[in-house]
């Protein structure tokens, strides 16, 4: 798997850093690759024929994390000589753009499994049937 040029630059444009000030090419690569999604044609990230297709606002969730890790830190209100520093505000920032583009991610359908499976029961005894014969 490989993240296309035209991919991280669109992930750039999410991540405010269009002149690639914090992210290099290769890290967002490595985000972009975690999440691998169904091409347009159905076939899955462990198919043959899949094309690289890619969930860039979940990955752009991650990055706007990693910079708020990086900030958080030094982003602290103070005063001083009378002034008010609210430093907090671009952390807030921050955290409001990840959620932002995860809940515009792909969605993930979980499907539940019963355990354990319950037998099906032979044709013309009703489905308890199986657990009345201990």
């Amino acid at each position: 798997m490989s993240a296309t040029q035209a991919q991280k630059d669109e992930l750039r444009g999410k991540l405010a850093d269009t002149k690639a000030n914090y992210f290099t090419d290769a890290q967002l690569a490595v985000l972009i690759e975690r999440y691998p999604v169904d091409d347009d044609d159905g076939n899955e990230p462990d198919d043959d024929g899949w094309t690289e297709t890619y969930d860039l606002n979940a990955a752009a969730g991650d990055g706007w994390d990693e910079k708020v890790m990086a900030i958080s830190d030094s982003s602290f209100d103070f005063s001083a000589d009378g002034a008010t520093y609210s430093r907090s505000q671009r952390l807030e920032a921050y955290r409001r753009n990840a959620s932002y583009y995860r809940s515009r991610s792909c969605a993930e359908t979980v499907l539940p499994a019963k355990a354990p499976r319950e037998q099906a029961p032979e044709e013309g005894q009703p489905f308890n049937a199986a657990a009345e014969d201990d």
